[in-house]
């Protein structure tokens, strides 16, 4: 197949996913590779979730003592004692005032007893203390802490900070951290689409 051949057999093949998607959504089409699809259309509410991965994060304060790594899939403390991290949370809705839906971060404490802490704070943009939640865990092992703040400021800004516990035979870790924003901002209605039998 020549270059030009492929290159219009992809563009072809694209048009038709989303033209099948289109039908799809839209509740037009009524059978699938010969199945039919009965029922009433179910409501899909709209989601706007966010994973950054935890490379993204950055040594907080002056850094002095910290040993950190950043590798492709994680933010490793290879230091002997506690490294602080500060994450960035951008907001696409600048304007709500109830704070986030939800921030997960996926980690790892390498050592039992070890402490591993975060801190989701919520600002004022003049920078005035709104809101704070606080999640940890001294269990080994990956894991997942959750935090959520209820109050927020039109375009004010949310913090992450965590402390990573030290070094023990394997490294910890911040392998990302997921947010959601309240209320959605993709999609201010719902996507209506059908019911699979």
């Amino acid at each position: 197949m020549s270059t030009r051949s492929f290159v219009s057999f992809s563009v072809q093949r694209q048009t038709l996913r989303a033209t099948a998607l289109a039908v799809l959504l839209a509740g037009g089409l009524s059978t699938v590779n010969g199945a039919e699809l009965t029922g009433t259309p179910i409501s899909v509410a709209p989601t706007d979730i966010k994973t950054i991965p935890g490379n993204a994060c950055h040594a907080y304060g002056n850094g002095s003592g910290t040993l950190l790594s950043w590798q492709s899939y994680a933010l490793n403390n290879e230091s002997t004692g506690e490294s602080s991290v500060v994450c960035p949370i951008v907001r696409d809705n600048a304007l709500n005032t109830n704070g986030t839906a939800s921030v997960a971060v996926n980690i790892y404490n390498p050592a039992a007893g070890g402490v591993f802490e975060c801190l989701l704070v919520s600002y004022s943009k003049y920078g005035d203390w709104l809101d704070s939640d606080t999640a940890s865990t001294t269990k080994d092992g990956s894991q997942t802490l959750n935090l959520d703040v209820d109050v927020s400021e039109s375009l004010g800004y949310y913090v992450l900070n965590c402390v990573m516990p030290p070094s023990g035979p394997y490294h910890s870790k911040i392998y990302s951290y997921t947010y959601r924003e309240y209320p959605d901002t993709h999609g201010e209605s719902q996507v209506t689409s059908p019911k699979l039998p």
